[in-house]
C-alpha cells in the first residue's frame, strides 16, 4: 500500500506491507519502509496491491499502468535481489521500481526481507518469507500517470503551515 501523500510534491515515499499472519508471531503484521516504489505505484493508478493464494511455479508480477501480468520466474529463483532487479530492468522497463526477494525469502527464512532497489528493506515480520511461500519472486512497477491534488494552492499552504509547526506527541493535524 502507498502512503497518503505518495506521488505528491511532498517528499513522502512511504509504503507498507501488511499480512494477516507473519512468520514471526511476536512481530508486527505490518512493515513500513521509505523507498521509491510507492509513488511509482500511484503513478500507475493504484493505492494497493493485494496478493492472495499461491502460484504453482515461481512468478513475477509486472504492473505498467492498467496492464498487470504474471510472468514465469523459475529460472531466476535462487538469484540475489540485485540480479533479479537487473533482469527485470532489462526485460520489462529500465526505470521500473522492483520489490523482490532473494534466497532467504525463497527458502522462507522467518525474518526474510522484501528489498526495493537493493537498498531499501521491509523487514519487520518476515514479509519476504511470505512472498517466498506464494512463490512470488518480485513485483515490478512502472506508472506514467500523475497524482493530482484538489486545490494546489491550498495544498501548498497546508504544507507550509504543517512544516512551520513543531511536532509533538499531542500535535493533531486538521
Amino acid at each position: 500500500m502507498t502512503g497518503p501523500l505518495a506521488g505528491t510534491s511532498v517528499c513522502a515515499p512511504r509504503g507498507s506491507w501488511s499480512a494477516v499472519r507473519v512468520p514471526l508471531p511476536a512481530s508486527s503484521p505490518t512493515a513500513t519502509r521509505e523507498d521509491p516504489s510507492p509513488p511509482e505505484l500511484k503513478y500507475a493508478g493504484y493505492d494497493a496491491v493485494i496478493i492472495t493464494g499461491q502460484a504453482s511455479e515461481p512468478v513475477v508480477v509486472t504492473i505498467e499502468d492498467d496492464v498487470v501480468r504474471f510472468l514465469p520466474a523459475g529460472e531466476h529463483w535462487g538469484e540475489r535481489v540485485s540480479e533479479t532487479e537487473a533482469w527485470l530492468r532489462d526485460e520489462f522497463c529500465p526505470v521500473c521500481k522492483v520489490l523482490s526477494i532473494g534466497p532467504a525469502g525463497e527458502n522462507q527464512v522467518p525474518w526474510a526481507c522484501i528489498s526495493t532497489d537493493q537498498y531499501h528493506k521491509a523487514g519487520r515480520g518476515g514479509h519476504g518469507a511470505l512472498m517466498g511461500a506464494k512463490q512470488l519472486k518480485a513485483i515490478a512497477v512502472r506508472g506514467h500517470g500523475a497524482v493530482r491534488v484538489g486545490d494546489a494552492r491550498e495544498f501548498l499552504a497546508d504544507l507550509r503551515r504543517f512544516s512551520a509547526r513543531p511536532c509533538s506527541p499531542t500535535t493533531t493535524i486538521g
